[in-house]
Parts: C-alpha cells; structure tokens; sequence
C-alpha cells in the first residue's frame, strides 16, 4: 500500500560513508557515479524516485566536495540532470560528538536551467543555527556558476576561489602532470594481524629485504618530521597478506587493497588524512611502505621534496591547498 501512495514529503535517515566489502558489486552494477559513498548512493536513488520537479534535502558529511571518487556524481547529478540550489558549509561540530564535517544541502530535481548555486559558509560559526538565519536574512551568500565548478579540477565543489585565483588555477598545469605524483597506499583490513609496533621486532628481521618493513599510517598532525613507529609484514613481497585479502569475501584481487604497490620503497613524503588541524606532510624514508591513510607524495629529486616540505607549512601555501 505505501508503494501505491504518492507523498508531498518524505523525511528518513540515511548513513554515509563507505559501503561494505558486501554491499560494493550491487552498488557497482546500480549506481555507477556514487557508488563510493553510501550518502551520494541514497541521493542519487532519491534523486531517480522523484519524478517530479520537487527538492531533495539532506545533511552529510562533505566528502562530495571534493573527493576523486566522486568526480562523475559532482559532475552528472549535482551540475548536470539534478542541480544543487543551495549549499549550507556547516564543517565541523554539527552531528552531536562525531568529529565529522558536514554541509546541508538541496537539490533542485530536473533542473537543467539554473546556472549558479547560492552558498553559505559557517565554518567558523560557533551558533551555526542563529548565524545561518542571519546570513538568509541579510541575504549574506555568495553565488557560483555551475560553469566555473565544472572547470576546476575534478570539478571539485570549490565555491571559495576568488575570481583571479579561480582564472589562473584553471590556466596551471596538475601536479600529477607537471612536477611529482601523488597516491594512496595499502590498507590491511586487518591491523591487529598483520602490523606491529617497531619496539616489538628484534632488529635482526626489520628491513625492505626482511619480513618487517616500516610503515606509514599516518597519525596526528605534526609539522615537518614524526617517527615511524609501526612496521608490517611484508615477507615475500607481501605473500601474507595478498593471500588474506584474496580470500575474504567479496575481493576478486589484492590490489583493491594494496595500492600504488610500485611506489613502495620510494623515498618521499607522507601525510596523515587532513584533520581539522591542517595538512601536515613528514618525510618517508626509502625502504618504507605508505598506507590508505598514511598517504604520500613523491618527487623526483630530494631537493625538490625538501623545498616541498619546507613551502607546505608557508602561510601561502596552507591558503592555496
């Protein structure tokens, strides 16, 4: 009966964050542009029930901002067929304890005429709630042209750019093309099993041709150097360890998990996910392995990672990034 009914409003509640092992090949087959994120996946489902020229609500977190993953759900769904008309930048302290950032946001459903989103930015509101009222009541908003988005890179939701900044971003050339390379490492899904504290391996079996090879896993915010203090087991190759992933359910190969495998042993720099403290890029030393959220930059001389480290903690670039 309820399938039967058609509904002025519907309220519900749904997660965000990455699926399941599980749940990924029906997200894959289902929803090809959002299926990374379990949020971006109930908003395009919602987006395809609705049928008619109505609006789509929801808070979330705002990794759809600017996440590569997300590329064609920006670019198809929120600029393209079913564009956001309003976007409340909220940040950090709005889901009770979660230390989660979020924005609020609407969609206009089948709307390809309109050609800018309105924002608010409340990043640095304390009273999110009386501060948002006041900027709708002063009508203190900016508003972005759906073309200027679909042009940065990735077409990241880059709503703050000032206009100068904007022209000339889009006239320099990626990092990835003009000077180093920037990836993601492996992920154990296992930690407890496979990592170790590097106090509790005997020197003796520590080192890139050893069992126990140093790990980058990221950590709190510390600017220019910190300690790698775990260590993982990377015998063989990491014939453990493939073997393991290989067998859990749902992964058809290893290198879902153990990423950018090519890059292990480089000397470079790893970084931490960014936390609200800032970015926070630390030296890798070669012989090393970088992880998912120990993540890592690479360049092709060590002058050039030493200038990089050094301008990383520059006010100006903290600005750009």
């Amino acid at each position: 009966d309820l399938c039967r009914k058609r509904f002025d409003v519907v309220l519900m509640n749904p997660p965000f964050g990455d699926p399941t092992e599980s749940l990924l090949p029906y997200l894959e087959r289902r929803y090809s542009v959002s299926k990374h994120d379990l949020a971006a996946a109930f908003i395009d489902r919602f987006l395809q029930l609705s049928t008619c020229h109505g609006k789509l609500g929801w808070i979330s977190s705002r990794t759809w901002f600017s996440s590569s993953l997300l590329e064609s759900f920006r670019r198809d769904l929120l600029y393209g067929r079913h564009r956001i008309s309003l976007v409340l930048d909220l940040g950090i302290g709005v889901l009770d304890s979660a230390l989660v950032e979020t924005a609020a946001c609407v969609a206009s459903i089948n709307d390809v005429v309109s050609t800018t989103v309105r924002v608010i930015r409340l990043l640095a509101s304390r009273d999110k709630q009386a501060d948002s009222l006041k900027k709708i009541q002063n009508a203190d908003t900016m508003f972005v042209e759906f073309s200027r988005l679909n042009a940065l890179p990735r077409a990241a939701f880059g709503y703050w750019f000032p206009e100068d900044f904007y022209n000339r971003l889009s006239q320099t050339l990626p990092f990835e093309d003009h000077l180093g390379t920037a990836r993601q490492g492996l992920a154990t899904t296992d930690d407890f099993r496979f990592l170790r504290c590097l106090l509790e391996v005997p020197a003796a079996f520590l080192g890139d041709d050893k069992r126990w090879v140093p790990f980058a896993k990221g950590g709190e915010y510390e600017p220019y150097f910190d300690d790698l203090h775990l260590v993982i087991d990377w015998e063989r190759d990491g014939a453990a360890l493939k073997d393991y992933l290989v067998s859990q359910k749902g992964q058809r190969h290893w290198s879902r998990r153990i990423a950018s495998a090519e890059f292990y042993g480089r000397e470079g720099l790893t970084y931490p996910e960014r936390t609200t403290s800032d970015f926070s890029p630390r030296p890798l030393p070669a012989g090393s392995i970088f992880s998912a959220t120990g993540q890592a930059v690479f360049l092709q001389e060590r002058n050039q990672l030493l200038a990089y480290l050094g301008l990383s903690y520059t006010r100006i670039f903290k600005q750009l990034i």
